[in-house]
């Protein structure tokens, strides 16, 4: 009987907790680079970038060489990255601006500035400005080409 008493009480914990999850979406962002430049992105909901904290270098440089590596952050030439599930309506409409801001730099921008100075001057190379209604009409795709 207690054994059973455990088992009912497991298993209405673990719906509670995934009733109280966010539930992530199939929608994917996925980021083109049309340029001869290798670029970095990010996106924030954020009018700014200055929350970033690290260089998005940072998270892409082999310490032992210096060269750069394949992630999210870092989209070779002609190339594209995806940043996967995630619950992106509901982090857009629950944000100020009811938009995601994505941010470009090409890796000569952060390897010739400090990122608190561009963190600073929030200075980017490029970036894009889209709405849910701009997502869904763009099918989850922003292509950088500047």
């Amino acid at each position: 009987m207690e054994n059973n008493k455990l088992k009912v009480f497991a298993l209405t914990m673990f719906c509670v907790l995934m009733q109280a999850c966010d539930v992530m979406e199939s929608n994917k962002l996925k980021v083109y680079n049309e340029t001869k430049d290798t670029v970095f992105c990010f996106w924030t909901t954020n009018n700014n970038f200055y929350n970033w904290e690290k260089s998005p270098l940072f998270y892409s440089i082999n310490e032992k060489d210096s060269s750069v590596l394949k992630n999210n952050y870092v989209i070779f030439p002609n190339d594209s990255s995806i940043f996967s599930s995630y619950n992106w309506k509901n982090d857009i409409k629950k944000s100020e601006t009811t938009k995601i801001n994505i941010y470009f730099f090409k890796l000569h921008t952060l390897k010739s500035n400090s990122w608190d100075s561009l963190r600073k001057s929030t200075k980017s190379d490029s970036f894009v400005s889209m709405s849910l209604e701009d997502l869904e009409s763009n099918n989850w795709e922003v292509h950088f080409n500047k």
